[in-house]
């Protein structure tokens, strides 16, 4: 419910359907420590379904994102993004976001780890990785660790001792 705190143990959580986080002010917290590399350890919210364009879309009012992995490893061209925000305030702080992990998605046009979408304004991280070199190789030259939606009216974003990472083979 809105304002609520959510404690998650370490584990890896897997959702077959996108999982909508439409509750303002509330607050995630992996109880795993900060994420920083692998997706075998700590806290992760994945899914490996081929239809689930965002394993999070996010459109609640100021959201904490704490010391969690969110990854998409669906492999079809439909698994578009690990995070889709469209809520404005949200906040995340040692976290992982990685996309495009399965086959097809990391070849398919505009997909991401994070996404920007509209009202997806202020948004802040700190001390994240966005994106991965472990993974798949990106083989669009239109897809990024990094997207902003054209025309989404996204601004004020800052991103604070954050690595962005890929691998891309396209030319």
């Amino acid at each position: 419910a809105q304002g609520d705190n959510l404690l998650v143990y370490p584990g890896t959580y897997t959702t077959t359907a996108e999982l909508d986080w439409d509750k303002d002010y509330t607050l995630v917290y992996g109880m795993g420590g900060p994420q920083n590399s692998g997706f075998d350890q700590g806290t992760i919210i994945t899914t490996t379904t081929a239809t689930v364009g965002a394993t999070i879309h996010n459109t609640g009012d100021k959201t904490r994102w704490y010391n969690v992995t969110i990854s998409n490893q669906g492999a079809a061209a439909t698994a578009l993004t690990a995070f889709n925000n469209a809520g404005p305030g949200t906040r995340m702080v040692g976290c992982q976001i990685v996309g495009m992990l399965g086959a097809t998605a990391c070849d398919t046009a505009l997909a991401s780890s994070l996404q920007m979408s509209a009202n997806g304004y202020y948004f802040y991280a700190e001390d994240c990785v966005i994106g991965t070199t472990d993974a798949q190789i990106q083989g669009s030259d239109t897809n990024a660790p990094l997207y902003y939606v054209a025309g989404a009216m996204v601004s004020d974003n800052m991103f604070r001792r954050c690595l962005f990472q890929t691998q891309i083979a396209a030319a």
